[in-house]
C-alpha cells in the first residue's frame, strides 16, 4: 500500500466497473491512505527530503486515493468490510519502531488486500 502512497507524495512533491464496488473501492482507499498518512506523520516518516505532516497528506489525498484505486482496487474487491477495517487497524497500531529505517511489511491485514511487498526504505526525522 505504500508504494501508491509515495507515489503520490512524489508527484506532489516534484511538481467501468459497477458504480457501488467503484464507490466501495473509492471509500476504502480513503480510510486506508488516511490511516497510512496518519502513522507516517505520527513517526515523522521524511520521503524526497520533505516531512510528511498532515497538511501533506491532506494536499496528496485525492491523488494517492486515485492511485490506490488503480493498484489496489481489485485486491480491496476481492476484501470484506472487515479485511478494510482490519487493514485501517493494523496501520493506526504500527509502531514507529517497526517502520522506520527500514524496509517495513504493511499490516497482515493489508497485505490480504495488497499483496506486493513494499520494496522502499523509510526514513524518519530524529
Amino acid at each position: 500500500m505504500r508504494q501508491s502512497f509515495f507515489a503520490a507524495l512524489l508527484l506532489v512533491i516534484g511538481c467501468g466497473s459497477d458504480s457501488s464496488t467503484s464507490d466501495r473501492v473509492t471509500t476504502a482507499c480513503g480510510k486506508i491512505t488516511d490511516a497510512e498518512c496518519a502513522k507516517l506523520a505520527e513517526c515523522k516518516v521524511m520521503e524526497s527530503g520533505t516531512l510528511v505532516t498532515t497538511a501533506v497528506c491532506q494536499q496528496i489525498r485525492a491523488t494517492a486515493i486515485d492511485q490506490c484505486r488503480t493498484k489496489e482496487g481489485a485486491g480491496i474487491t476481492g476484501g470484506t468490510d472487515a479485511d478494510i477495517d482490519a487493514c485501517v487497524q493494523g496501520f493506526q497500531e504500527l509502531q514507529c519502531a517497526n517502520l522506520c529505517g527500514q524496509v517495513p511489511q504493511d499490516p497482515a491485514a493489508c497485505q490480504k488486500l495488497s499483496p506486493t511487498p513494499n520494496t522502499q526504505s523509510i526514513t524518519c526525522a530524529p
